[in-house]
């Protein structure tokens, strides 16, 4: 997809859809790149790594929405992991 140009990894917005890919929602209108979006145990949120407060790009800090959108947070449950941290917790379970 990058070679085509068919997306800008700068920014990268986060979308919910059924299974079949219909009723696309958009969650995140953040600007900057979100990625490696995970459901949350609970079924009701997502937890993404995203670049959207920093000033250069990088550190992706880990956060949580709610899958209506809203109440976007820090991730309390794992701080400011990196992501390169957060790939390989999850490679290890």
């Amino acid at each position: 997809m990058l070679s085509e140009g068919l997306v800008m990894p700068t920014s990268m917005e986060l979308y919910v859809t059924n299974a079949d890919g219909s009723e696309a929602r958009k969650l995140t209108d953040l600007g900057k790149a979100h990625w490696v979006p995970l459901f949350h145990p609970s079924g009701e949120k997502i937890i993404f790594a995203s670049n959207y407060q920093t000033e250069r790009g990088y550190p992706f800090i880990l956060f949580i929405i709610k899958l209506d959108g809203y109440d976007l947070t820090l991730s309390h449950m794992m701080g400011l992991l990196m992501l390169s941290q957060f790939t390989q917790m999850i490679e290890n379970t």
